[in-house]
This record gives C-alpha cells, sequence and structure tokens, in this order.
C-alpha cells in the first residue's frame, strides 16, 4: 500500500492527476469486500441490510427487491471504495458509481456513468475532491452501442447520484460496526 500512504502523507491530493493515480492504485489492491443493498424495494423507505455473498445481493436484485446496491472495498480495516449500482424496475436506466475514499473516510473521487436505453447514450461523470471541496468536474457522452463519442450532450431524465463525501454519510453506516 505505498502509493496510497504516500498520497495521504504527502498531501499530494489537490490536484486531479494524484487523484486519478490514488484510485488506480485502489482499484489495484486486493480489497475484501462487503455487500449491501437497500431492500425496501420500489417505493419504500431506505431500508439497507447485508447480505453475506456476491450472490444473495444480486438474487435479491434479480427477485426485485433490492434497486440500489452497494459491494464495499476494504483494505487494513478502512472502507476505500464504495461501488453503487443504482437502476429502475423496468430495466430501461442504470447508474454505477465508484466512490474512492482516503483512509482517513473522506471522498477524493467520484467516477460514475449513467445507462438510457431510450435515448442509447451514456454520461460519464468524473469528480475529484480534495478534503471537502469539489476540484474539478468532467462529462462524457458517448453512444451506447458503438461506444463512440457524441458530438451533442444529452439531458439525464435522473437526478446526479448522491455525493457521499464521507463514509460516514454512507446510508448503511449504521451497519459496517
Amino acid at each position: 500500500m505505498p502509493v496510497l500512504a504516500a498520497f495521504v502523507l504527502l498531501g499530494l491530493q489537490t490536484k486531479p492527476a494524484p487523484i486519478d493515480a490514488y484510485a488506480r492504485s485502489i482499484d489495484k489492491m486486493p480489497l475484501k469486500h462487503r455487500y449491501f443493498g437497500d431492500a425496501a424495494g420500489e417505493n419504500g423507505p431506505p431500508m439497507w441490510a447485508e447480505f453475506p455473498t456476491m450472490k444473495d445481493l444480486n438474487g435479491a436484485a434479480e427477485g426485485g427487491k433490492v434497486y440500489t446496491a452497494c459491494v464495499t472495498g476494504w483494505s487494513r480495516g478502512k472502507l476505500l471504495l464504495a461501488t453503487f449500482t443504482f437502476s429502475s424496475p423496468s430495466g430501461d436506466w442504470a447508474r454505477f458509481v465508484n466512490y474512492y475514499y482516503r483512509p482517513d473516510g473522506t471522498l477524493a473521487k467520484r467516477d460514475g456513468s449513467f445507462s438510457f436505453l431510450p435515448g442509447n447514450y451514456i454520461i460519464r461523470e468524473v469528480d475529484r475532491y480534495a478534503i471537502r471541496k469539489l476540484l474539478s468536474r468532467t462529462f462524457e457522452y458517448r453512444d451506447l452501442n458503438t461506444n463512440k463519442p457524441l458530438r451533442h450532450h444529452v439531458q439525464s431524465p435522473m437526478p446526479d447520484a448522491p455525493v457521499y463525501r464521507t463514509t460516514a454519510s454512507l446510508p448503511f453506516f449504521g451497519l459496517l460496526r
């Protein structure tokens, strides 16, 4: 974990390139995983539950009991990655968002995509954060079938994905202990 320690200790996470390098280092780590889903169904108030395995979480999603799921990645007792999947009962859209956290629990990067089948496009969004401050935001618009860049921007029919600026703000934080 030397890359992780170097960025945190040297305070280099104030520019996009080091933040991207930090996120890539997390992607390469052997992480331990925990699985969470909002088991409230389509219209109920949030009711987060932990699932023992990915197979159990997928089964709940396929059974229509979970439309929002999260797989967390842990190293040395620290939650470093939270990968959310947001979807609809109709299946016509899906949003995938990776939240990369520093060991102190603050958000370093939010990297996500929104796929909209009726519109045949994908919107990719990347946010980079200094401690409690948005540094940069980029958007990329692509054709869903060809993955070629679109020449025009499209308006997403869905609101932006939530910004969980700390691990303590995650909706299932109470289940982490």
